[in-house]
Order: structure tokens, then sequence, then C-alpha cells
């Protein structure tokens, strides 16, 4: 299930930079992306609560897929939620570069 999640992560991330690379716009291009980032955060926090929190990273990972793309999906907000998006994704990113 882990490799479902990097996969749909690798995804969102390549189709996600080549839309903004290329300036592509087309209909519903917003909740196609904030699908796509969902999925991979459901099936990426499944996989962190399936193996007890094996690693913290992809754990955060997910919270920050997931509450990023529920916020645009679902429209949104909660209070210094820029914040906490930022605080996550940091947080996620040392603990992925510095995992075991």
């Amino acid at each position: 299930m882990k490799n479902t999640g990097l996969l749909l992560l690798g995804v969102w991330l390549t189709a996600l930079g080549l839309k903004d690379f290329f300036q592509l716009q087309f209909r519903f291009d917003e909740i196609l992306f904030a699908s796509l980032g969902c999925a991979a955060g459901v099936v990426l926090l499944l996989n962190a609560i399936g193996s007890k929190f094996a690693s913290p990273g992809l754990f955060l990972l997910a919270v920050w897929l997931l509450l990023k793309n529920s916020m645009m999906l679902f429209n949104f907000h909660i209070p210094a939620s820029g914040q906490i998006l930022s605080a996550t994704g940091i947080i996620a990113g040392i603990f992925l570069i510095f995992r075991k």
C-alpha cells in the first residue's frame, strides 16, 4: 500500500509541476488535482497507521496532503491554516530527510 501512495504522490507532483511549468489550465483542474492529492494522502495515512507510525515523516506528509487538498476541494479554512500547513510540511520534510 505504501508504494501505491507514493505512486499517487508522484503522479500528483509531476502533473501539478507540468501544469504550472507550462501554465496549462483546463476545466475542473483544481478538483482533479485536489482529489488526487487527497487520494495520495489517504493511502499514505492508512499505510502509516497500519505500520504503527513507523515513519513519522510519511504520516506528517499524509496529514499535510489531506489538509491542503481537502481545504481546496471542500472550500473550507482553518484559522492560521497557512502556519499550520507550513509547520507540518517543515517537520515532515525534516523527518523524511533524517529518517533511519
